[in-house]
C-alpha cells in the first residue's frame, strides 16, 4: 500500500475522499458503495445516485464485483480503507444507517418481487463481509497489542467492537437461515401440491386406460357377431357378396305390364259370378 494515500471522511457529505500528497485521487460516497454493490441485479435502483464516476475509487480501495456478481474485499495491505479499523466502522455505520432509514423506501420502487429480494440480499452480504472483515482488524490488532501494559483502553474498545459485531454477525446469519427456512417450507408446500396433482393426473390417465380398454372389449365383441360379408356389404352395397337382381334380370316383359287399348271390361255378369263364387 502506498502509504502517501491518505484518506478523510466527509460527514456533511457522507462521501470518503482520497489523496496522495496534496493529489484528489478522487472519492466514494456510502450511496455510491450501495449503488454500485447492486448495479448488476437492477441499475434503476437509488436511481438519482450516479456510481459511476466513483466506480474505479470504490474498486481499488474497498471492494470488487467478479462476473458472478460476488463482492470481493479489497485487502487491507492494499487500501487505506480496508486497513483502517475505524474507516472500516464508519462505512458499517453509514451502510447500516442507510438500511434502517432508506432502504425500504428505495426497495418498494422496485416492482419485481425477485430483484427487491436480490437487492436486499446483496446489501446484506455487503454489511455481512465488511464485519467479518472488521472482527479480522480486530483480532490482528488485539494479537499485536495483547502483551502490552500500556493499550488497556485500546483493548476494552477492541473488546466492545467485538461483542457488538459478533452481535450484528450472528443477527445477520440466523436472518439468513430463516429466510432459508421460509424457502424451504415454500419449496414443501409446493411439492406437496406437485405430489398430489402428479397423483390425480396418474389416476385419470388409468380411468382413461381403463375406459379405452373397456370400449375395445365391446368392439371386439360386436366384431364376433357381425359376418365379415355383411359389413362390406354395409359399406360398399355393389361389391362383394350375393348381388341384387333388377326385374329386367328375371324373365321381365314390359307387355305384361303396358296399357291396352284393347282391354275390355268384363261383363256385369261375368263380373258378378267372379265375385260370388
Amino acid at each position: 500500500m502506498n502509504k502517501d494515500i491518505n484518506v478523510k471522511y466527509s460527514y456533511e457529505d457522507r462521501k470518503f475522499v482520497f489523496y496522495n500528497g496534496d493529489q484528489l485521487l478522487g472519492n466514494m460516497s456510502i450511496d455510491q458503495i450501495i449503488k454500485y454493490s447492486v448495479s448488476k441485479i437492477d441499475n434503476s435502483f437509488l436511481k438519482l445516485v450516479d456510481h459511476e464516476p466513483s466506480v474505479h475509487v470504490i474498486e481499488k480501495f474497498l471492494y470488487k464485483l467478479n462476473d458472478n456478481n460476488e463482492i470481493i474485499l479489497t485487502s487491507y495491505l492494499d487500501s487505506p480503507v480496508t486497513g483502517n479499523l475505524e474507516m472500516m466502522m464508519k462505512i458499517y455505520n453509514e451502510i447500516n444507517n442507510f438500511e434502517n432509514k432508506i432502504l425500504q423506501n428505495e426497495i418498494k420502487k422496485i416492482e419485481s418481487k425477485e430483484i427487491r429480494e436480490n437487492i436486499s440480499e446483496q446489501i446484506n452480504e455487503l454489511i455481512y463481509l465488511i464485519l467479518n472483515h472488521i472482527m479480522m482488524l480486530i483480532v490482528n490488532i488485539s494479537d499485536a497489542i495483547k502483551g502490552d501494559e500500556t493499550k488497556t483502553e485500546l483493548k476494552s474498545t477492541l473488546m466492545k467492537y467485538s461483542i457488538f459485531i459478533n452481535n450484528k454477525i450472528n443477527y445477520i446469519i440466523k436472518d439468513t437461515i430463516s429466510h432459508y427456512i421460509d424457502d424451504y417450507k415454500l419449496l414443501e408446500v409446493e411439492l406437496d401440491q406437485m405430489r398430489k396433482i402428479k397423483s390425480s393426473t396418474n389416476e385419470k390417465i388409468k380411468n382413461i386406460e381403463k375406459e379405452i380398454k373397456n370400449q375395445n372389449n365391446q368392439i371386439n365383441k360386436i366384431v364376433e357377431y357381425i359376418n365379415i360379408d355383411d359389413i362390406d356389404n354395409l359399406i360398399n352395397p355393389q361389391s362383394g357378396g350375393s348381388e341384387q337382381s333388377s326385374p329386367k334380370d328375371s324373365n321381365y316383359n314390359e307387355s305384361d305390364y303396358a296399357y291396352n287399348e284393347d282391354y275390355n271390361e268384363p261383363d256385369e255378369k261375368v263380373q258378378y259370378l267372379s265375385e260370388n263364387e
